[in-house]
């Protein structure tokens, strides 16, 4: 199991039942499902259309690069590994649209005491934190690839009526965790690869990880 990493994940599960309330608020009875469908398809549309708009933002520490709808809040934390083991910090950026709909950037930054070299281990326990976040949590996909040429593991979570897609990477000695959160709609997956394929390392982390570049996947 993944060194407090349920830092990041009961965020993830606050800010997903803060949809839930946002979406009882709007659909208070059954009687106006019909109206609220409607005004989800539009809200939809329009979400999709806004992301031309979004703003391309970078933390101090330049070690990322995304585009998102609105400045983050920011939380962090830097807590011991293991007694004389260094500090392993947590970052976690969160942009909310107004409907509710959720991005977030988690950083878990390791000491270099900590072995990284089981990067499918790694990837999996973040996931399984996640879904066991909630006993609302339900698997619905899940997929090993590549990010950057760097392991990856993109995985949907259903909550009820919320959806969270993620995206988990590991880049030498720092995890990242690409989240949406949001009202299920038949636009979530649309918008995430705008919010992931616009994700880009910053130049500090590139020099930290200049020597442990991976060599790129083969092509066909």
């Amino acid at each position: 199991m993944l060194p407090r990493t349920k830092v990041i994940i009961a965020c993830i599960v606050m800010l997903a039942a803060l949809i839930l309330v946002d979406q009882w608020r709007k659909n208070p009875s059954a009687e106006n499902t019909n109206v609220a469908t409607q005004d989800s398809v539009s809200e939809q549309k329009a979400a999709l259309e806004a992301t031309s708009e979004w703003k391309e933002f970078s933390p101090q520490n330049n070690t990322f690069k995304v585009m998102l709808p609105a400045l983050p809040q920011h939380a962090s934390e830097e807590v011991p590994f293991l007694p004389g083991k260094g500090l392993t910090k947590y970052d976690m950026y969160f942009s909310q649209e107004k409907d509710g709909t959720t991005y977030m950037i988690s950083m878990i930054q390791y000491p270099n005491t900590y072995n990284t070299s089981k990067a499918d281990d790694i990837l999996s326990s973040a996931m399984n934190e996640m879904l066991a976040g909630s006993a609302n949590n339900k698997l619905v996909t899940h997929q090993s690839g590549t990010f950057l040429n760097y392991p990856a593991l993109d995985f949907a979570i259903q909550n009820n009526d919320i959806t969270i897609r993620s995206k988990t990477f590991l880049i030498g000695k720092t995890l990242f965790v690409l989240t949406l959160s949001d009202r299920t709609s038949a636009l979530i997956d649309d918008l995430f690869k705008k919010f992931t394929d616009s994700f880009q390392l910053g130049d500090a982390l590139k020099e930290d990880t200049k020597q442990e570049l991976p060599v790129p996947a083969p092509t066909n």
